[in-house]
């Protein structure tokens, strides 16, 4: 579990990643979906949203899910981050 937990954390720094806006899932709370490569090189999908903490004014993301890329959503993320490398 704490690997898990450890990586999701380390995937919102992927410089290659894409954010999507959940619009399916988004009624109550502006949520996104995270498609990027963990630090130990798993590709993976993160549901969160944002929120602002009440006694500063930094914003804090809750995690909602995360798992594994599936074999579509994969090949998405490596085409993609193989596209912007050569630019």
């Amino acid at each position: 579990m704490l690997l898990i937990r450890l990586e999701k954390q380390l995937n919102f720094e992927d410089e290659f990643a894409e954010i999507f806006p959940d619009t399916e899932h988004s009624a109550i709370e502006e949520r996104y979906i995270l498609l990027g490569l963990s630090e130990i090189h798993k590709t993976l999908i993160v549901i969160y949203t944002e929120r602002d903490c009440k006694n500063n004014e930094q914003t804090i993301l809750r995690i909602i899910s995360a798992r594994k890329a599936t074999k579509k959503e994969f090949l998405y993320y490596w085409i993609h981050r193989k596209q912007k490398e050569q630019i």
